[in-house]
């Protein structure tokens, strides 16, 4: 009579073992949403799904020019094609550029150079030659083609931790009506370029249309900023309601009551960042316009406190590379070349060292990602780093 018993038991054991393995392997949206395999966004909320590279992205028409001189007796055909590549990487850097804006770093500057020069397959598409002249061993080249403009902002970001372009919009209203002095944005913006964020420009004209987000957002619908990051080159959006409301008046003094709420919300994937709800916030004054926008004040100093690290937070965890090397020269050769690496303060380990017939390798963890690395590697003497992806770097060394 027993072991009936005993094997539903173990049937029950079974079958939940078995749905919390299905529950926690399911897909999810960054949201934490379930989806589907097949889906591209979330049903839910609208976060993207699909791989960022596997999505086009926002693609962007320019036009390039470059020279270059035939110094080699290389002829015609050569040259044309040298000063075609060198025409897509100014392309390159030309929309990167417009990506990042003003006041570009000299890192960063460095960095466009890498990815132009060593990849621009991965960024441009369906570059045509509108005009190529070979005239006493000069070839001049123009070009037109489409840049991915997304995904080489992207890169860009990750790749040199650069801070987010940050969009702000925040509807303030007191008793019901609009604020002429708005107390959030101010604050919010104020503590977002603390943080070392950057601030997307919105034009006079646009605010309404930006103010279309911020319902749809804060009930958690963020599809439509999704596809509007394709239009766009901004990484975040930080939308809001404050509300400043009267209270009471307590023998000439009034006070009013301020509620608020708060999302961010990364462009690209749809992932919300920081979601916060902040309610009953006093303000006093001797009239209402000045209790009211002594709660909004408090309100947003409130709220700037928890928006800057939560947008401008940035993931500090080692990142694990294989370095590989080209043009070894022997065991010695390559012994000198780990001494260098190990002289870069970026990397904090290297390991797992190999050297065979002209090709090495070595294992490191880097405290800033793979883009970053190649720039530090790229700047030894005698190191040419020819590829790097988020998981490698390839260099070719000189003896």
């Amino acid at each position: 009579m027993q072991f009936p018993r005993l094997l539903a038991l173990v049937f029950v054991i079974a079958c939940t073992c078995l749905y919390f393995a299905t529950a926690f392997a399911a897909p999810t949206c960054p949201n934490a949403h379930p989806v589907q395999p097949d889906w591209k966004f979330c049903e839910i909320c609208g976060a993207r799904i699909v791989p960022p590279d596997a999505a086009e992205g926002r693609i962007v028409q320019m036009k390039a020019y470059a020279a270059s001189r035939d110094c080699d007796n290389l002829g015609r055909v050569a040259t044309i094609d040298h000063a075609t590549r060198l025409a897509r990487a100014n392309g390159i850097r030309q929309q990167a550029g417009r990506e990042l804006g003003a006041g570009l770093t000299s890192e960063a500057r460095k960095a466009i150079t890498l990815l132009g020069t060593i990849h621009a397959d991965r960024y441009i598409q369906h570059c045509r030659v509108g005009k190529a002249v070979y005239k006493n061993g000069v070839a001049q080249v123009w070009i037109a083609a489409n840049v991915r403009a997304s995904l080489l902002r992207r890169h860009l970001r990750v790749g040199l931790q650069l801070a987010p372009s940050v969009v702000v919009v925040i509807d303030e209203t007191m008793d019901g009506a609009s604020v002429n002095a708005p107390q959030m944005q101010p604050a919010v913006t104020s503590a977002l370029l603390s943080s070392g964020c950057r601030l997307f420009p919105i034009r006079d004209n646009q605010v309404s249309r930006w103010q279309g987000f911020v319902a749809p957002v804060l009930s958690g619908n963020v599809r439509a900023v999704v596809d509007e990051y394709v239009r766009s080159s901004f990484d975040v959006i930080v939308v809001g309601e404050a509300a400043a409301s009267f209270s009471q008046n307590n023998q000439g003094i009034i006070s009013y009551r301020a509620n608020g709420t708060f999302c961010a919300v990364d462009a690209e994937m749809g992932e919300i960042l920081l979601t916060k709800q902040i309610s009953e916030v006093r303000g006093f004054g001797k009239s209402r316009h000045q209790a009211g926008r002594a709660a909004l004040a408090s309100l947003a100093g409130q709220m700037a406190a928890y928006v800057g690290p939560a947008v401008s937070g940035r993931d500090s965890d080692a990142t694990q590379l294989r370095i590989i090397a080209d043009g070894i020269g022997g065991p010695e050769h390559w012994d000198a070349i780990v001494q260098q690496l190990h002289n870069i303060s970026a990397i904090t380990q290297l390991d797992n060292a190999t050297c065979t017939s002209g090709t090495a390798s070595v294992s490191c963890l880097s405290k800033v990602p793979a883009l970053a690395l190649s720039l530090l590697v790229n700047d030894i003497k005698g190191l040419r780093v020819t590829d790097y992806t988020q998981e490698s770097i390839r260099i070719q060394a000189s003896q």
